[in-house]
């Protein structure tokens, strides 16, 4: 008797969002509440990122801020290598000390948080120290951003196994690139055609520091997954 009331009883179905964004996968994650929780905080916290990269990214924004600050014109030259050389670090020092942690997303908590204060760090160094001062600081300020990025990569890659199901990691990863893809698309085009570049200052530190809410706004999202 136990047995046919079970087999009558229905399974559960996914929220409509779970199912837009999960597709196939949306049943599996409806048998699973963390599950469902870890994935939409997840897509969540990508949006964030992608449009906080966007806002603040050192291929347009800040070499702007630095030709707002008429700061020497050789220092932009050293964002994007600062960037790249600060990201893999990270990964070759410190990701076996990562791995001993019992619960990882923490570590991706603090690098979100390191961000979003590196990003007011450069507002505060943009309002307050002369040109050149203030556009070497920003440069070291986005080599310790990046260092921060290569930590919480490196948590991001050992807390998504743990949290989401294999069968839809896959999607969830798609979620993220798709839904933040198309907030930083838009905002590039905004960039590239509203702002084109502009000399003024302010419009600059209000893109870093809409960057850094954003940054610390996707903290707290991780901080959320249940692991």
């Amino acid at each position: 008797m136990f047995h046919a009331m079970t087999a009558d009883m229905p399974t559960p179905s996914a929220p409509k969002l779970v199912q837009l964004l999960a597709g196939d996968a949306a049943d599996d994650l409806a048998e699973q509440p963390k599950a469902t929780r870890a994935y939409l905080l997840n897509v969540a916290n990508g949006a964030c990122t992608k449009l906080a990269e966007k806002l603040a990214g050192p291929d347009l924004v800040l070499p702007w801020l630095l030709g707002a600050l008429a700061a020497p014109s050789g220092i932009a030259a050293v964002l994007m290598p600062a960037k790249q050389a600060g990201s893999l670090l990270p990964q070759l020092m410190i990701s076996g000390w990562i791995r001993t942690r019992s619960q990882r997303k923490w570590v991706w908590v603090a690098a979100g948080l390191i961000q979003a204060a590196c990003l007011l760090a450069m507002v505060a160094a943009a309002l307050w120290l002369p040109a050149a001062l203030a556009g070497w600081s920003i440069v070291g300020l986005l080599l310790a951003f990046s260092i921060a990025s290569g930590c919480g990569s490196v948590s991001f890659q050992d807390v998504t196994p743990k949290t989401i199901p294999e069968g839809a990691r896959g999607r969830m990863l798609s979620n993220r690139s798709a839904i933040g893809g198309a907030f930083a698309l838009a905002t590039g085009v905004w960039l590239s055609t509203g702002m084109n570049g502009t000399d003024a200052l302010a419009p600059l530190l209000i893109l870093v520091g809409a960057a850094a809410v954003l940054w610390a706004a996707a903290a707290i999202l991780f901080a959320g997954i249940p692991e």
